[in-house]
């Protein structure tokens, strides 16, 4: 992570897809009907043998839908007595479930959703969203696609400010060439760690703790233009207030927001609104890697 955080705040991935709906009018009013908390019983899809999937959104807001993919789980945790060391099995009725949520925006103006990646519920939407849809729906076309940024690095090199960190991932035999033309003369100490030409070297150079103080931005611009297409540079990623960018695939790895650290579980209303407030800042650069579907 690329700034040192409050303990009580937690970084939350983005990844933003297009989507196209069959089978169902791709409205507010219409998706909200279909998939709110009064109809899960008819909305529950399985998808493995120890888990289902349920969509539900949660309200409205104009062209947006704020909701939650949720995967339902039968395999309990055990819990632990820590005094007298017992374990014991939670019990679930046949009508209960474990949920693990992934939240997300949806545009249905745009077509486009912003979903948090969740490590412990639905990582990527492609794949388990377009099979839960075409079961609803009875349908073998509906589409979610990840959206692909298509010129990253022009998009990196028009950032006004906020670089928190930058990386560098180089093999050993490219160490002492960058000690000359970056001038980082500590580097060479570090060739007696290993006698392997393809050794690693992982550099992360991150802002101080300040939340108002950034890397210099032309610095860092000056060092990617020196070092984007030589060989032995396996890794040159940026980290700005809300992106990650890969400089050497022109990749933009995700966005990102700032919450507050609920443990498991976040605050879905400052999920949505951030997410919000995070869509409209990049939806003209979002729209332009849009593909026809």
């Amino acid at each position: 992570m690329a700034e040192q955080l409050k303990t009580s705040q937690k970084v939350v991935k983005l990844h933003i897809y297009q989507y196209r709906l069959s089978g169902t009018d791709n409205t507010t009013s219409n998706l909200k009907d279909i998939f709110n908390i009064e109809t899960i019983t008819n909305n529950i899809i399985k998808y493995y043998v120890h888990f289902s999937l349920l969509l539900v959104f949660d309200r409205i807001d104009g062209d947006f839908l704020f909701g939650r993919f949720l995967k339902l789980r039968k395999d309990t945790p055990s819990i632990l007595n820590r005094l007298s060391g017992s374990e014991r099995n939670i019990e679930l009725s046949i009508e209960e479930d474990i949920e693990e949520i992934s939240h997300f925006i949806c545009n249905v103006n745009d077509n486009i959703i912003i979903a948090e990646y969740n490590f412990q519920a639905i990582r990527h939407f492609s794949a388990p969203l377009k099979y839960y849809l075409d079961k609803i729906f009875d349908a073998n076309d509906n589409l979610i696609l990840p959206v692909e940024d298509k010129d990253t690095s022009t998009k990196f090199k028009k950032t006004p400010k906020g670089i928190k960190s930058f990386r560098i991932r180089v093999a050993q035999y490219k160490i002492k060439e960058l000690e000359q033309s970056l001038k980082l003369s500590p580097l060479s100490t570090l060739l007696d760690l290993s006698k392997n030409n393809n050794t690693m070297y992982d550099i992360k150079v991150i802002k101080s703790r300040k939340k108002d103080e950034f890397l210099d931005r032309h610095e860092v611009l000056k060092t990617v233009e020196n070092l984007n297409g030589d060989g032995g540079i396996y890794t040159l990623e940026a980290e700005t207030t809300d992106c990650v960018y890969d400089l050497i695939n022109n990749n933009l790895i995700r966005y990102h927001i700032t919450l507050d650290d609920g443990g498991r579980r976040i605050n879905s209303e400052e999920f949505y609104e951030k997410v919000k407030e995070l869509y409209l800042k990049y939806i003209r650069d979002i729209k332009e890697s849009l593909r026809p579907i």
